[in-house]
């Protein structure tokens, strides 16, 4: 820094006086003030008068370059810019002004204003099932401007509103809401341990050609089609198989095949000889039997036959929430057998029977333990969202909540 005796505020503003009244300039001291109070400021876009003098009388003055920099508050680029032009003799124009006080600009000007790209962005974050087209035509009604569906994606995406597919969710009403929430802070404390004493039961519809999946690829623009890229569709999935499961603890249960449309008769019947000697079979006693809200489960014949074997002391029930299959763990595992099934691409209805109940047995210990491991951070992501739509990834990383 200069060696003198009055301090650098001083120093600076005597400095940037006297070299511009060596400009001919008759600064008002409002000017200097204003100009010393931005020492420390943030970059800007175009330099004033004062800071143009400001970097010119330091370097005069031996002054470090990062000194400078801190100094007047510009980028290092900015004070060379300044430099290099003071000594080709263009810091200054013919009728006084600086040609520096803003680098010519390329390209065309921006077509939107700042109001108008928070506009683009509200419009989205308040309905964020708008298409860019319905954006543009919002604009359009509202500012006069048209801009192109390209530039509205890039604005999205600079303010981090990317494209992505709905996630299918059953709907939800206020109602549904509430008891999922109630059901949550029920077992907000059990432990896996407790979640390992539940019998999880329902049913899955198998087929052959699982159009519902989406399966990806890669094509060049403008390529024919090609058998690989293609994804086969055929009508009511071209065959099917429906079954029956449960499981608990770090054990699968029955698996029984339903042959034709199950009516609460044939469901009656799985209960009595599959689920509870599934129950009794996987924990002996104090187990805990779970289905959903289906009207063949809730059924006046299948609920009064369950109520007696709770009443017995046989089991325990789990009442379950409306509208709540991302809730169960076992919809996760069909989701799991499908995808090895899937895989093993049965030809017919009966080879596809027999891929499932084969992949059903060969379930490992590892798969069920982590669907029972998830069922804590579960709870805590419903409470989280109100018993509203979740994502159990983020409902971890943004919130690690303890209730009481």
């Amino acid at each position: 820094m200069v060696h003198t005796n009055r301090t650098n505020k001083d120093f600076f503003v005597s400095s940037i006086n006297h070299f511009l009244i060596f400009l001919d300039s008759k600064p008002k001291e409002d000017m200097i003030v204003a100009t010393s109070q931005k020492l420390k400021s943030k970059k800007k876009k175009n330099l004033s008068r004062a800071e143009i003098a400001s970097v010119l009388v330091l370097k005069k003055a031996n002054v470090a370059l990062n000194d400078i920099v801190s100094l007047v508050g510009v980028s290092r680029a900015t004070v060379f810019r300044v430099l290099k032009a003071s000594r080709s003799g263009t810091s200054s124009s013919k009728n006084g002004n600086s040609n520096l006080q803003s680098k010519k600009r390329v390209g065309r000007p921006r077509k939107t204003t700042v109001e108008m790209d928070d506009f683009i962005v509200k419009c989205v974050e308040d309905n964020r099932k708008l298409v860019p087209k319905q954006v543009q035509k919002l604009l359009f009604e509202k500012f006069g401007v048209t801009l192109s569906l390209s530039r509205i994606r890039l604005r999205l995406q600079i303010n981090g509103l990317n494209g992505s597919i709905c996630v299918r969710k059953p709907l939800l009403s206020m109602v549904n809401k509430i008891k999922r929430l109630l059901w949550a802070f029920k077992h907000r404390n059990w432990t896996v341990a407790q979640w390992m004493q539940v019998l999880w039961s329902d049913e899955k519809k198998f087929e052959l050609f699982n159009s519902k999946r989406r399966q990806t690829c890669r094509r060049r623009k403008g390529e024919p089609l090609r058998d690989d890229t293609i994804q086969g569709t055929v009508k009511h999935g071209g065959g099917s198989a429906m079954f029956w499961g449960c499981f608990g603890g770090l054990q699968v249960g029955d698996l029984f095949q339903v042959k034709g449309i199950m009516k609460k008769e044939e469901y009656h019947s799985i209960l009595v000889r599959h689920a509870i000697p599934s129950g009794k079979r996987l924990f002996g006693s104090a187990w805990i039997f779970q289905q959903d809200n289906d009207p063949k489960h809730t059924s006046n014949m299948c609920k009064s036959y369950i109520q007696k074997k709770v009443q017995s002391g046989e089991m325990l029930y789990m009442d379950w929430p409306p509208q709540s299959p991302d809730l169960s763990p076992i919809e996760l595992l069909w989701e799991e057998v499908d995808r090895q099934v899937q895989a093993k691409r049965p030809s017919s209805a009966e080879r596809l029977a027999e891929i499932v109940q084969k992949t059903w047995s060969e379930i490992s210990e590892d798969i069920l333990e982590k669907l029972l491991q998830r069922m804590p951070l579960l709870c805590k992501a419903v409470i989280a969202a109100d018993g509203g739509y979740f994502d159990e990834k983020l409902a971890a990383q943004k919130k690690q909540l303890v209730y009481h």
